[in-house]
This record gives C-alpha cells, structure tokens and sequence, in this order.
C-alpha cells in the first residue's frame, strides 16, 4: 500500500463546515481521510460526512450505516455496543458518535476509508475507525461502516457536526494504491 497525500484542509476558528471539492478522481480507487483534533464548539456533538456527486454543488446523497461504540467515562461506567444514533439511511453519516466534547481536554480523530469513489457500476462503500473524548467525561472508541447509495462517481465531501460549529480540525486526504 502506497498513501500519497492530496491535500491538507485546517480549520481554526469557528465556521459551520468543511468541503473537500478537489482531487477527488478515478486516479485512485481508495481514499483515506484523516482526521485529526476535532474540536466542536457546542458540547455533545458529532462529526458528519456527506458525499456529493457535483463537485460540492449538493451534498444530499443517501448513505446507510451502522455503528458500534466501546466507552469507559470518568465515573467507570463502561458499554460496548450497537450505537442508533450512528444507524442511519439517509444523509449524512456519523463519522464520530454525537457526544465528543467541548472541554479544552476534549476532542476526537478519525480515519475513514472511502473505497472506489470514481466507479460507476457499484454503491460507495466506507469504513470509519475513530477515537474521542466524550463529554460526560470518557473516552470512546466507534467503528463505522455503510455505504453511499449512489453508482455515480463521488467527487466531494464535506464534514461538519449535528449542531453548532466546528472550532477545529485537521483533516488530510491521501490517495491510495
């Protein structure tokens, strides 16, 4: 596996979204976004990621997804299991579980894997890894998987979160063969 970095995307003050709507292409058949310091500005929120096939224009293509979560708060609480908030079958997807807090010690990172983007014949699949702090306080780990349902190329994504602003987030994109 070779990785070759396409782009680096900072966001460091308060804004509603990130768009990625270059370099995105049939170049490669596997992209891989990492996220790193997500930061929200609204306390017990969620990463998304939306997909578009326009070149940003729209960011409304139907995904489905299923999520699973292993937590350990502060108070020593634990939980392992099948996430609702992250089964969805519509737009957008959970890229990190709606509870990554805004405390200063707060944050999450995120690896997604989105596999064949530029191929017309099939759905676009994508797996999701990602480490937060949670904000009642705790740490989670969440995997992701699902699809985009749509045979047509993806060629932007955009992240922002179920409510308020993102304050920070460094996301790079790689193409890999």
């Amino acid at each position: 596996m070779i990785s070759t970095l396409i782009s680096n995307n900072v966001i460091t003050s308060s804004t509603t979204n990130l768009d990625i709507t270059s370099g995105i292409s049939s170049a490669y058949d596997e992209y891989m976004f990492v996220i790193t310091d997500f930061h929200p500005v609204t306390d017990g929120v969620g990463l998304r990621m939306y997909a578009s096939t326009d070149g940003g224009s729209n960011f409304n293509l139907d995904a489905h997804s299923t999520m699973t979560k292993a937590h350990h708060t502060e108070a020593n609480a634990t939980q392992f299991g099948y996430h609702t908030d992250g089964d969805v079958a519509a737009d957008p997807i959970y890229v990190m579980s709606p509870e990554v807090g805004n405390d200063n010690d707060e944050s999450g990172a995120a690896i997604i894997h989105l596999f064949a983007p530029a191929n017309t014949t099939y759905v676009k699949h994508f797996l999701i890894r990602a480490a937060q702090t949670i904000s009642n306080p705790g740490s989670a780990d969440v995997l992701v998987g699902g699809y985009f349902d749509t045979t047509s190329d993806i060629d932007a994504v955009r992240f922002d979160t179920n409510n308020g602003n993102i304050e920070n987030i460094y996301v790079q994109m790689y193409g890999i063969s």
